[in-house]
């Protein structure tokens, strides 16, 4: 039990790392000069397609 606790941690912990990275880079892009518009348009396309390839793990 406590093993899986301490994994499930290290999983949330990764996972914050990755989306604050992810985060960054997103308004690094839009601070350079990028339209918000196509920000947006960027970030639902990458979570369609992350949400997609979750679907296909579980099938």
């Amino acid at each position: 039990m406590r093993a899986a606790i301490l994994v499930e941690t290290e999983l949330r912990l990764m996972t914050s790392m990755a989306l604050r990275r992810w985060l960054a880079s997103r308004f690094a892009t839009v601070a350079s000069g990028a339209s918000c518009q196509h920000f947006f348009l960027r970030c639902h396309q990458e979570s369609a397609l992350s949400f997609a390839l979750q679907k296909s793990e579980l099938d």
